[in-house]
């Protein structure tokens, strides 16, 4: 009797070791590839998987269930995961969850296995196995900002703001305020705070992918207050290049001083969603 036997042609459309995001900086895709290349009915085969955090930010890696969220499609109605193991440079509680610093690596491999070994058509199957890596971020950015009486009243002329970096960057402007100097209100301004959080995913940028913002948190300091979440408590989704504005009421406490000075901190915590692109697996059967 003729034997059957299961062709898995990896064709990758990530080159091996390369697909990383660029400029030494950020995360970097050691390994990705599929092995064997070719294996007989009722094998299996195994996908290796290792990223490094080339950059200056700690983040946290959810692998999810078997790794599905890393590996989002290996084509269920033709093959299941028959084991998956994962492991990282700092050893985690959770096995699903990871947190990498700079230099700390992430290794996952999963077996495959098939559904129906024995039902394979003469045709073959065709499978695209898709891959991702979202990495949870945050970002802090703080300002200071001063109301005055009126633009004649004495104040600070040195006002500090600071922000982290990463894939996702802020910027807060004070809008409707009418005095001619910087991040300064007059007491008789209905002014607000205008937080933007944009996408640096450009074609220059070392961070490229998708960015889903999960929550954000203003705190602020001092007798100037301004909304905790300005409003806005649903997640929002950033494509490349794109930005979410926030609108920050400016409010404070009565006064009678020349001016006053508090500082205003935004967090936001986002899953940085790098897109790793696939690896075609072709199923064939040869009589």
């Amino acid at each position: 009797m003729d034997s059957k036997v299961i062709i898995l042609i990896a064709l990758a459309s990530i080159a091996s070791g390369c697909a990383d995001t660029g400029g030494g900086t950020g995360i970097s895709i050691k390994e990705l590839n599929v092995e064997p290349s070719q294996i007989s009915a009722d094998s299996t085969a195994v996908v290796n998987f290792e990223a490094v955090n080339n950059g200056n930010l700690a983040g946290e890696v959810n692998t999810g269930s078997n790794g599905t969220e890393i590996m989002t499609n290996y084509c269920s109605d033709i093959f299941k995961i028959e084991d998956f193991r994962s492991s990282a440079t700092k050893p985690s509680s959770n096995e699903n969850q990871y947190k990498l610093e700079t230099g700390d690596r992430l290794r996952l491999t999963w077996m495959l296995d098939q559904n129906k070994p024995g039902e394979i058509p003469l045709q073959g199957y065709p499978c695209d196995l898709k891959f991702q890596l979202p990495f949870n971020y945050s970002v802090k950015a703080y300002k200071q900002i001063q109301v005055k009486q009126d633009r004649e009243a004495d104040g600070s002329p040195n006002l500090g703001s600071d922000i982290s970096e990463g894939p996702l960057s802020i910027d807060m402007e004070v809008i409707g305020s009418t005095s001619n100097q910087r991040d300064t209100v007059l007491k008789r301004d209905n002014a607000s705070i205008y937080l933007t959080a944009h996408n640096t995913d450009d074609e220059d940028s070392s961070f490229r992918g998708l960015i889903k913002i999960q929550n954000i948190s203003i705190s602020s300091s001092g007798k100037i207050q301004v909304n905790k979440d300005c409003g806005e408590k649903g997640s929002v989704d950033l494509a490349s290049g794109k930005e979410k504005i926030y609108r920050c009421q400016i409010k404070h406490d009565e006064f009678d001083t020349p001016s006053i000075r508090g500082e205003v901190e935004a967090e936001i915590n986002y899953t940085f969603v790098k897109d790793l692109g696939s690896k075609s697996i072709q199923v064939k059967y040869n009589g």
